[in-house]
């Protein structure tokens, strides 16, 4: 429904700024010695923290207090969130921020256009060069045509926007061929289906694809392998959408994306783990026959016959449609019924945000986990010195793990690292020269271990091992007397 999905999308805005945050904060520590206002994002968790509650999620109309309903009440819960999390960062610049700890090579827009960028692993550079264009987009009355050094799609204008194709250059695969159970791209649900659309081309150097219902917004980059989609549905208000049973994702509005695929496998994110789907289908109409069709960040489709998969990311946590004889859809809306009969309305616009990613071999050998993280953590352009040095203070690059959180103090700063896509073999982990000492820490920050360290010129190496799906925490100690910040 639209009202759990703005608070959703609310929610996971807030949780990836306020992570991005501290991160930022912690650079900025080794940086330039300043301090992170520790009270400012522990209020900041405070507010988000609210949004947690039970009745957010279940009972969202019911009225909490004079500011309003538990939706009401989240919208100014997170807007509070992102502003204390904001201040922490710093005003916008030209100076570029890495959170991720594996290096990226990134399009970035700026006011004047965009800008490319290598950035070290959870470090910050101020080099940049321009770029023209970020893809090659062409028109013509009937068709689409957007084209990067990785992909080349076509868009079916006559036909409401469809993907014709969605041509894969590094794999010579198209995964928009005809004949496989529907179209690609078809928004289909609400009598719209091959309705015809314009197109266009924004001042981001993006294609705009636009009819009565809606306009899709799609941004293909060089070098990127996500290709994304912003989709505004132009609701007017009071809307029905997806008949009466509000379990039944068949009849809900859906993003279509049947895929040329044999013995496919379904894998999506959960908190801290990846699951494989064992059902046969999505399919249930009654609260006893219950399944689990829900994404929280991704899900994964992958063909077992060709080695090769389907990303899908979510702005915030929504359904799918998937079975054998139907082909996997991304639910978009729905409005009716929901429970304890209370109506679950649309008041006004939609927008929704997701983006795919074709890849060879499974989740884990695409590295599915970190394209999230990346897509969900954007490089950040932050007030600085505009001829800082490149640094990276941190580097997992070639162990399979994510830098889940980073905090510093006066003389130290704590990592939290999961174990996303490694095995337990034993992994190297890059930290800055002037740390002393590592310790292995609990959550209440209490050292467990002290942990051996290796050192080069301008490095510290720590050798890790964990289970898949592990977390460990570190604490990096400085060496007394050494000035934190360059």
């Amino acid at each position: 429904s639209q009202i759990l999905q703005r608070l959703a999308q609310q929610v996971r805005k807030s949780e990836n700024t306020l992570l991005q945050a501290e991160k930022i904060a912690t650079q900025k520590r080794f940086l330039s010695g300043k301090e992170m206002p520790q009270e400012s994002m522990d209020e900041a968790w405070r507010i988000l923290l609210l949004s947690q509650h039970h009745d957010c999620w279940i009972v969202p109309y019911n009225k909490l207090n004079e500011r309003g309903n538990w939706a009401q009440n989240v919208a100014l819960w997170t807007k509070s969130a992102d502003s204390l999390a904001h201040e922490v960062m710093g005003k916008e610049g030209l100076l570029f921020f890495n959170t991720t700890a594996q290096p990226r090579h990134e399009l970035v827009v700026l006011p004047e256009g965009y800008v490319e960028v290598d950035l070290p692993a959870f470090g910050s550079t101020s080099r940049y060069r321009h770029v023209s264009q970020p893809c090659k987009i062409r028109l013509t009355p009937d068709k689409a045509y957007m084209e990067s050094n990785l992909y080349r799609l076509v868009f079916n204008l006559r036909k409401g926007g469809i993907i014709e194709q969605f041509y894969d250059k590094r794999t010579k695969t198209d995964y928009a061929p005809k004949g496989v159970g529907g179209e690609m791209g078809e928004i289909r649900g609400y009598g719209v289906a091959n309705q015809s659309v314009s197109a266009s081309v924004d001042e981001k150097g993006r294609l705009c694809l636009t009819n009565s219902l809606y306009t899709e917004t799609v941004s293909l980059r060089k070098d990127n392998p996500l290709v994304d989609f912003d989709l505004d549905i132009h609701w007017k208000g009071g809307e029905r959408v997806g008949g009466d049973s509000f379990y039944d994702t068949r009849s809900m509005l859906r993003f279509m994306l049947p895929l040329p695929m044999q013995r496919t496998q379904l894998y999506k994110s959960a908190p801290f783990d990846v699951c494989q789907s064992m059902q046969d289908h999505s399919y249930y109409t009654d609260w006893h026959d219950i399944r689990h069709n829900l994404i929280l960040d991704w899900v994964d489709l992958y063909d077992a016959a060709h080695n090769r998969g389907f990303s899908v990311f979510s702005d915030h946590t929504t359904s799918y449609t998937w079975a054998p004889d139907e082909p996997f859809s991304l639910t978009l809306q729905y409005a009716g019924p929901g429970l304890w009969n209370r109506d679950y309305a649309i008041v006004g616009p939609s927008h929704i945000h997701f983006a795919f990613m074709p890849h060879e071999g499974k989740w884990d050998e695409a590295s599915v986990p970190l394209f999230s993280q990346r897509w969900n953590e954007p490089v950040q352009c932050i007030e600085g010195e505009t001829d800082a040095k490149t640094v990276s203070w941190l580097n997992l690059e070639g162990t399979g793990y994510l830098l889940s959180a980073a905090i510093p103090s006066k003389d130290s700063f704590t990592l939290r690292l999961f174990n996303a896509m490694g095995d337990e073999s034993l992994r190297t982990v890059l930290l800055p020269a002037g740390v002393d000492r590592v310790e292995e820490v609990d959550l209440l920050g209490r050292c467990l271990k002290e942990l051996p360290v290796s050192r080069k010129k301008e490095q510290v190496g720590v050798q890790l091992s964990m289970p898949r799906f592990g977390l460990v925490t570190l604490r990096c100690v400085f060496r007394e007397g050494v000035e934190v910040h360059i």
